[in-house]
């Protein structure tokens, strides 16, 4: 047995599987796990419920940990150690189900399998896993397609073109809006609305109430 799998010796399957289905379980799949992002969901509140791990899920993870290539190991490892993480949450509920869903072989259509079973979702960053699974109706939580919609369009630094449609909340402040309809607030531009104005990026701030821009005329 691979050292990192001891951790895992006392973590007992923990999903009744005659239960009534739930509908707050996610299924982890491989490249979430070794991806790590679905960590950051879990420790903000982003994936609640219980996160239920299939038991041939952990098996592949062991069989990379356990690789004769490097690189293909500390996948493995990696993937490992994510949900050892989680595990150690004091609040987050991970359970291991032992369905092998022996009438399926292949590993992608398991995991869509057991979902379809458990009315569950499934948490992943495969494309066409991620695709498969909503065509046959499986809700799908993507870490990466979400950083992506929270990742603010811009960055400090960057150069804009920008109109000035009216002032800010401060003496002084005009305030601008991206495509994306994110405000941005730009010093020494209240008296340049209706105007474009080359501007730069000097700050980013993400609220309780959405997201700002900071700028300056260059």
């Amino acid at each position: 047995r691979a050292p990192e799998l001891v951790a895992w010796a006392g973590l007992a399957p923990r999903v009744d599987t005659s239960a009534p289905p739930r509908a707050d379980v996610h299924l982890l799949d491989t490249s979430a796990a070794i991806d790590g992002r679905f960590v950051e969901l879990v420790r903000s509140g982003l994936l609640p419920g219980v996160l239920a791990l299939p038991g041939f899920v952990v098996d592949e993870l062991q069989g990379l940990a356990d690789a004769g290539d490097a690189a293909v190991r500390r996948r493995g490892r990696r993937g490992l150690d994510h949900l050892d993480v989680v595990r150690r949450m004091g609040d987050v509920v991970l359970s291991v189900d032992e369905d092998t869903v022996p009438e399926v072989a292949d590993v992608d259509a398991k995991l869509i399998a057991l979902a379809l079973r458990r009315d569950a979702g499934i948490v992943t960053t495969d494309h066409n896993l991620a695709a498969a699974a909503e065509l046959r109706g499986v809700r799908v939580v993507n870490p990466h397609a979400i950083g992506e919609r929270l990742r603010l369009p811009v960055a400090a630094g960057d150069e804009l073109a920008l109109v000035i449609e009216r002032t800010g909340s401060e003496p002084g402040q005009g305030v601008g809006y991206l495509d994306d309809g994110t405000m941005v607030v730009v010093a020494d531009a209240a008296d340049d609305i209706g105007h474009t104005l080359d501007v730069e990026v000097s700050n980013l701030v993400t609220t309780a109430v959405g997201r700002l821009v900071f700028a300056r005329r260059r």
